[in-house]
């Protein structure tokens, strides 16, 4: 009986083995040495910059059109998929089931572990080609293949990652590789959104696979929940000196123009690298890279769509960072455990969260005021102290308040009960409230209020209407109060602090489901909540 275990268990080896090598044959992956000298992705010599930028590049179209002929394409994606199949089992299937042991699983954690880091080398190779191939490549077809060479890769890093976590520390010289080369990728986002809508997949790829490598640890035996804070910290400074450049505000706390720079200084020597990262992103941000954007130029750009885009794109890529960090995307049940303790929580950065949320939030009401302050022959020039006008800045304004209510949900929902999201309840329920009211038409609002808002049953011109007519933007307010009062809880809810906040909401929500209720009907009857027929603010026609 015993040598029959023993001989059931080499087979399981001998047959998980086969198909690790032929993984490995397919991938490149060099199995038993260290790899040579790998490129450089350095900056100077086009690792970064993107097509179009005039950089040298390591890897031409052709180059990367031979890679994917041996093997094809299509093969190597099925064997990405293999290999993520196999982490995932191993990850999950380590302990004992009613539906069988957990032999099979540690057979793979053993062989993963034994090559991950050479896995790793390969894949992070591939993708830095197949993003070349994709950001040079014409045909359609060949196209195509790298965007699913490119998914499949990273998911792979993702989901070997996750499997081997602190046993990739040592492994620094690896992870630090494959970290530049997700933000070659982050960096370039807007010009993959150029190529195709297709692209918004890789993106998230990428930002999950960024998000998932604080598990690493380092070499220094740093904690991986102090990684993982630390990343998110850095994420919000990337986005407040994204924002601070392209399109300085006012903020809350009434600091001058001259104070947030020298702020942002201080920051910027405290934080080196970082510093660098976000220069090296401002810098793509400004070139052309397509054919109708030749001619942009800093001093002379009537539209700057090219810098707006490239704004939204950025602010849009560090939103999904954020989010995968906070739900832990992809990380393995025993760090939700861990990372959910009072301790691990109490060092999530909620007041920047809060900052930043408010700064996107309010982002279409800085862009209009800015936009009605300035002369209408100075409305598509750079603001100053920035790099987009003020009509650049509300062509974006809808999207950019959208990710404002994605890190401002994901933020209350991640210390959901903590003392951190108690203790703020008063600053988070007046940012939901005040959220939800600039969503609603002038009409509901004019009714819970007790008084007739400008606008409202005459024909004078009204500010933000647009803002207000967004379905999209009004349905995003709901459910963001919706997660500020499931985080909150009914105690703090009704408490004497925030019941009168509240009690406004909950007017504002019944006045919503009225006014749709109401319909065409209303229209037809001659009916409205503030006399004059239906209001015309409900939406545009697209909305309805």
């Amino acid at each position: 009986g015993g040598n029959s275990v023993i001989a059931s268990s080499g087979e399981k080896k001998l047959s998980e083995g086969l198909v690790v090598t032929v993984i490995c044959r397919i991938l490149g992956v060099t199995v038993g040495r260290r790899r040579g000298k790998k490129k450089e992705k350095s900056e100077d010599e086009g690792g970064q910059g993107p097509v179009g930028s005039g950089t040298t590049q390591h890897f031409s179209a052709e180059s990367c059109r031979q890679k994917q002929r041996q093997p094809s394409l299509p093969l190597i994606c099925i064997a990405l998929n293999i290999l993520s199949s196999l982490c995932d089992h191993a990850k999950d299937g380590v302990s004992a089931t009613i539906f069988g042991d957990s032999s099979c699983a540690s057979v793979e954690a053993e062989m993963m572990a034994s090559i991950g880091v050479n896995v790793l080398d390969a894949l992070s190779d591939n993708i830095f080609e197949y993003f070349h191939a994709l950001m040079n490549e014409k045909d359609p077809t060949l196209c195509r293949n790298s965007k699913d060479g490119l998914f499949g890769s990273l998911k792979a890093c993702s989901s070997i990652v996750s499997l081997l976590e602190t046993r990739l520390s040592r492994a620094e010289k690896t992870i630090k590789n494959l970290k530049e080369v997700v933000w070659i990728i982050i960096n370039n986002s807007n010009h993959l959104n150029q190529i195709s809508i297709e692209s918004k997949g890789i993106q998230k790829a990428a930002t999950s696979l960024l998000a998932i490598l604080p598990l690493t640890g380092n070499s220094e035996n740093t904690p991986p929940n102090k990684i993982w804070t630390q990343s998110i910290r850095d994420g919000l400074k990337l986005m407040e000196w994204a924002i601070h450049d392209f399109f300085p505000m006012p903020r809350a706390d009434g600091s001058s123009k001259k104070d947030e720079d020298t702020r942002v200084k201080e920051e910027a020597k405290s934080h080196p690298d970082l510093w660098n990262r976000h220069q090296k992103w401002v810098s793509i941000a400004k070139e052309a890279t397509s054919a109708n954007d030749d001619e942009l130029d800093l001093g002379n750009d009537p539209t700057d769509d090219h810098r707006s885009r490239s704004l939204l794109s950025r602010i849009q890529s560090l939103c999904s960072y954020l989010h995968c960090l906070l739900v832990m995307e992809g990380y393995p049940i025993h760090r939700h455990s861990a990372f959910a303790n009072s301790a691990v929580i109490q060092q999530i950065p909620l007041d920047m969260l809060l900052n930043t949320s408010e700064q996107l939030l309010s982002f279409p009401l800085a862009a209009e005021a800015k936009y009605r302050a300035t002369k209408s022959r100075l409305r598509s020039s750079p603001v100053h102290g920035g790099l987009i006008s003020p009509h650049a800045a509300m062509t974006i304004s809808a999207s950019m308040r959208m990710s404002g209510h994605t890190l401002f949900d994901v933020s209350v929902e991640s210390c959901k009960g903590g003392s951190g999201i108690l203790g703020r309840a008063h600053r988070v329920v007046g940012m939901s409230v005040a959220n939800l009211v600039s969503s609603c038409s002038l009409g509901v609002v004019s009714v819970v209020d007790g008084k007739l808002m400008r606008g409202v049953g005459g024909n004078n011109a009204v500010r933000m209407g647009w803002l207000r007519g967004s379905i999209p933007l009004r349905i995003q307010s709901i459910r963001s109060f919706q997660a500020v009062a499931l985080s909150l809880g009914s105690g703090v809810v009704s408490s004497n602090g925030t019941v009168k906040s509240i009690s406004r909401a909950l007017v504002l929500l019944g006045g919503c489901l009225l006014e749709q209720i109401l319909g065409e009907d209303a229209e037809k009857d001659g009916l409205s909540l503030v006399g004059g027929g239906l209001d015309e603010e409900w939406g545009t026609l697209g909305d309805r």
